[in-house]
């Protein structure tokens, strides 16, 4: 254990709340870290409207965190997310290959409450890799999903991911752009784990009348095609 654990599990356990990441900041700022003014800049602009008039210095100094050490805090999973995103001064969103999250969830999460993972390759998943995927417990830790590649997610993936208990706590789900066709569709509606789910994007895909009027019968305006 590291004096840094504490703090971030508080964190962890508490991720809607800003608490625990300010005092956090507040011991970081006591060691000389800018990592503690970064997490209290990002916290601040979180609650501040748009047009508030300290707003602008605030998010050029939190371009200027980022720029110099933004590296530095991500370095233990370079070459492993492609794109990604602070909010509240820990890492909270990703674009990262679906094997690649299998093998390095637990590192990617001490970095932060992460809450959305964007799950893309350029060439075809094979299922055997969407079974990882859905099998894999960290998925519990999300709170919403994005899942496409350039060659497309097709139905027996989808019906892996359907049936998977780990994606219980989605409450946002976007599936656009894949292959996806009636069966998928069905799969998805059938679903027993997707109670939570408050917003499904399927548009892009190849699902016929029937499937369509399955997911508004399970989800109502909730699903958008």
């Amino acid at each position: 254990m590291t004096c840094h654990d504490p703090f971030v599990q508080a964190i962890h356990d508490q991720p809607d709340d800003d608490g625990p990441r300010l005092i956090y900041a507040d011991w970081l700022e006591e060691q000389g870290d800018p990592r503690g003014e970064f997490i209290r800049i990002q916290c601040v602009l979180a609650g501040m409207a748009e047009d508030a008039e300290r707003r602008p210095l605030l998010a050029a100094r939190e371009r200027e965190l980022l720029a110099e050490f933004g590296s530095e805090w991500l370095s233990p999973l370079r070459g492993l997310v492609e794109k990604w995103e602070f909010r509240r001064g820990f890492l909270h969103c990703v674009v990262m290959t679906p094997g690649d999250f299998v093998w390095y969830a637990e590192e990617l999460f001490t970095l932060g409450p992460v809450r959305h993972v964007h799950f893309y390759r350029r060439n075809d998943v094979r299922r055997g890799e969407v079974q990882a995927l859905a099998e894999c417990p960290q998925l519990a830790r999300l709170r919403g999903m994005t899942f496409n590649t350039d060659r497309g997610l097709r139905d027996d993936s989808v019906r892996l991911l359907a049936e998977s208990p780990h994606l219980a706590a989605l409450d946002s789900l976007d599936l656009r752009y894949n292959w996806i066709r009636n069966a998928g569709a069905e799969s998805l509606a059938k679903s027993r784990h997707l109670e939570r789910l408050e917003s499904l994007h399927i548009g892009c895909n190849l699902i016929g009348r029937e499937g369509k009027e399955a997911l508004r019968e399970r989800f109502g305006a909730r699903v958008r095609f």
